[in-house]
C-alpha cells in the first residue's frame, strides 16, 4: 500500500507492507447532519481503549478525516482542538463540552482560513494556548500564544523563538513550567531532516532554543512533533517519515536523555505520529495516516528505566 501525504516541506510517498496497519472506513456524516450530531461524556463519549490502540471518533464530524495535527484536549477535558488537514488554508477547529454535550465542530475563534494556523497546544495549567501560524510570514511558521481570560482567549501574539536557517513545523508542546518543545526541519537533497529543540521560560521570557541531544535527535533523520509531559519526566516524539514512528525518551540525572525507544510493538503499529497524552496521564492519542487512534498510556511508566 502507498500513502501520499504532505509534510509542509514536500509531498512524501511512503510504501508499507500489507501488514503495516489497517484504518477502518470512516462513518460519513452529511453537512446537514453536522450541525445536529451531538456526543456526551468525556472524550466525546467514546469507549476508553485498552492496551491495544483503537480508532477514535469515526462517527464524529470533522474528526474522521486526515488530521495534520494531534487531537488535543484542555486539562479539564472540556475543550478539543485540531487541524483538519494539511492545506495551510484550513483553519484550526474546536469543540466544547457544554453541559455534558459536545458542540458541533467549528472554526476556533482565534483562527481563520488562509492564515496557515496549525498544531494547537494548551499549557498544563490551562492558562495559555500555543499554536503555529503563517499569518505574518507566508510560508514561514512562527509560534503564537494566547492567554485565557474571562471572555475567552486573548489576542494571539507571536513569540520571538526561532532557529536560524531552519523552519519550525508541526507539533509543539509545553511543560508545566511553560518551557516549549518544538521541531524544526529543512529539505536536504530531497529528504526532510530536522531536530527537536527546547526554549526555556525564565523571568517571563523565552530563551535561546537549545537542541536536545543525540539520544533524541538521531543524525540524518527527521525528529519532530514532541510531546513533553507536564512534569518533564518523559518525551514522546516522531522520528523519520518512511515510515514515521513514535519514540519515547526519559531524562537522566545528568540532564541528557535516554535513547529514544521505538514504540511500534507497544502500540501495535509500525507507523504513527503526533502524540498527545491526556492531562490525567491515562490515554495516549496519536495518528496513523492522519487518522486518530488512542490507547491506554500505562506503558509509559512501565517502560521508565530504573534509577
Amino acid at each position: 500500500m502507498r500513502v501520499l501525504y504532505r509534510t509542509g516541506f514536500l509531498l512524501v510517498v511512503v510504501s508499507f507492507g500489507f501488514t503495516a496497519f489497517f484504518v477502518p472506513a470512516a462513518v460519513q456524516v452529511s453537512p446537514e447532519q453536522q450541525g445536529q450530531v451531538r456526543f456526551s461524556g468525556p472524550y466525546f463519549g467514546q469507549k476508553p481503549p485498552g492496551k491495544a490502540a483503537e480508532p477514535f471518533g469515526l462517527a464524529i464530524p470533522g474528526l474522521h478525516q486526515n488530521l495534520h495535527s494531534a487531537l488535543i484536549f484542555s486539562p479539564d477535558g472540556n475543550e478539543a482542538y485540531w487541524k483538519p488537514g494539511w492545506n495551510p488554508r484550513e483553519p484550526v477547529y474546536m469543540s466544547r463540552n457544554e453541559n455534558g454535550r459536545w458542540t458541533a465542530p467549528a472554526v476556533a475563534p482565534f483562527s481563520a482560513p488562509d492564515q496557515g494556523d496549525d498544531s494547537p497546544f494548551i499549557s498544563p495549567d490551562g492558562k495559555k494556548l500555543y499554536f503555529l501560524s503563517q499569518r505574518t510570514e507566508r510560508g514561514q511558521e512562527m509560534i503564537w500564544v494566547m492567554s485565557r481570560t474571562q471572555e475567552g482567549w486573548s489576542e494571539p501574539k507571536p513569540l520571538p523563538i526561532k532557529v536560524e536557517s531552519w523552519r519550525t513545523h508541526w507539533q509543539l508542546s509545553v511543560d508545566g513550567d511553560h518551557n516549549i518543545y518544538f521541531g524544526v526541519g529543512e529539505v536536504v537533497e530531497g529528504e526532510v531532516i530536522g531536530d527537536i529543540y527546547c526554549s526555556k521560560y525564565e523571568d517571563g521570557q523565552y530563551g535561546q532554543p537549545e537542541k536536545l541531544g543525540p539520544a533524541v535527535n538521531k543524525a540524518g533523520e527527521y525528529n519532530y512533533s514532541p510531546f513533553i509531559s507536564p512534569d518533564g519526566r518523559y518525551l514522546l516524539f516522531t522520528r523519520s517519515q518512511q515510515p514515521a514512528k513514535l519514540y519515547i525518551s526519559y531524562p537522566k540525572k545528568d540532564g541528557t536523555w535516554t535513547p529514544g525507544r521505538d514504540l511500534s510493538e507497544i502500540i501495535k503499529s509500525d507507523i504513527s505520529q503526533m502524540p498527545f497524552v491526556t492531562a490525567d496521564g491515562k490515554y495516549l492519542f496519536f495518528t496513523i495516516g492522519g487518522r486518530i487512534q488512542w490507547v491506554d498510556a500505562g506503558f509509559i511508566e512501565e517502560l521508565r528505566p530504573k534509577e
